[in-house]
């Protein structure tokens, strides 16, 4: 093992406990194989039944699939800080590209810590006593000695000024009454936020979401440049209301009545006069009839009303379903037959 390859697998090891299980297959398979020898021999007689023998070769071959799948799944991607060659730098490594080492040219070694996350973190931080770093990039603006993650999965954070999302600053937002509604969303003493967006004209005191939200990555990355994108050229999904108002993503949706407004989920919603597929009308929809049909849907048809068939908010076929007639075969546009 050459020295750089000590200290990232040290630093590895230090801001991210869960990657340490990581061990080669093949002495997963050496261990299996010595376990599976001890308890034949023990069996003695017992395994001349060739149906025995046979239920232990197919389980032996399940249990090293098995090993063999978490190790891919786990050494896919491996990401976080490392010192290399005396310079603190992002380490990322899946094994399709190989491993990648980013200088963090702003970083300084004496004192740059990896900020240690919970188990369902999926963003990498670290800080010096100048800087705190998303990842390779600086996060605009944050003071490290308080910044802090509030979110689970390392998505939110904060410090004694600012809010962040995915390392980027909400403007406006008040760390002092900042709180997380669900996926993405949020709200302080003022405004409603999904990301870094904040919704128009929300009543806060009434404002809550109906259903988990999406916000767009709020960076910019490219070869010779990484930024920071305006909050008003990014877009977000997922439905919230307040006393007067239905909102998707960042928008308003004035068209939407909010006294009979429903979420059905897999994006599908209605009211008492349109069926809504995000943010956008189901054309020809019948809200009074229409419901979600069950899984899996692939080619097939995921919703229905009493006249049409519909996948992703569009009508696939124009036959009349008989009233009262609950269950149809229905064939796709591409041949496979459901049974709805």
């Amino acid at each position: 093992m050459t020295q750089e390859d000590s200290n990232v697998h040290r630093t590895f090891q230090a801001s991210d406990a869960r990657r340490t299980d990581l061990i080669s297959l093949s002495d997963s398979q050496t261990a299996l194989h010595d376990t599976m020898r001890i308890r034949v021999q023990s069996s003695g007689s017992h395994l001349r039944s060739p149906n025995l023998r046979t239920a232990i070769c197919f389980a032996a071959i399940f249990v090293i699939v098995s090993l063999g799948c978490d190790f891919i799944r786990n050494a896919t991607t491996l990401s976080g800080y490392a010192i290399v060659e005396g310079k603190p730098s992002y380490v990322y490594t899946s094994t399709r590209a190989g491993r990648e080492v980013t200088p963090i040219a702003q970083a300084d070694p004496d004192s740059f810590e990896v900020i240690q996350q919970g188990e369902l973190s999926r963003i990498r931080y670290a800080h010096d006593k100048s800087h705190v770093f998303v990842e390779n990039r600086i996060v605009p603006d944050a003071d490290p000695k308080s910044f802090r993650i509030i979110s689970g999965d390392g998505e939110f954070s904060q410090d004694r000024a600012k809010v962040f999302f995915l390392g980027a600053p909400i403007e406006s937002a008040d760390p002092e009454t900042f709180q997380l509604l669900g996926s993405h969303f949020g709200r302080d003493a003022k405004n409603a936020y999904i990301g870094t967006m904040k919704l128009p004209g929300v009543q806060v005191d009434s404002w809550k979401p109906l259903e988990d939200g999406r916000a767009e990555n709020p960076w910019y990355f490219s070869a010779h440049d990484t930024h920071v994108k305006d909050p008003s050229k990014l877009s977000g999904s997922g439905w919230s209301r307040d006393a007067d108002n239905l909102y998707y993503g960042e928008e308003l949706v004035s068209i939407a009545d909010v006294g009979s407004f429903e979420v059905l989920g897999n994006y599908y919603a209605k009211d008492r006069k349109h069926v809504y597929n995000g943010k956008a009308i189901v054309a020809n929809a019948d809200p009074a009839t229409f419901h979600l049909l069950p899984g899996p849907h692939y080619a097939n048809p995921d919703s229905r009303d009493a006249k049409r068939y519909f996948r992703s908010g569009r009508a696939l076929d124009e036959r009349t379903v008989a009233p009262g007639q609950s269950h149809v075969d229905f064939v796709s546009v591409q041949g496979l037959r459901c049974h709805c």
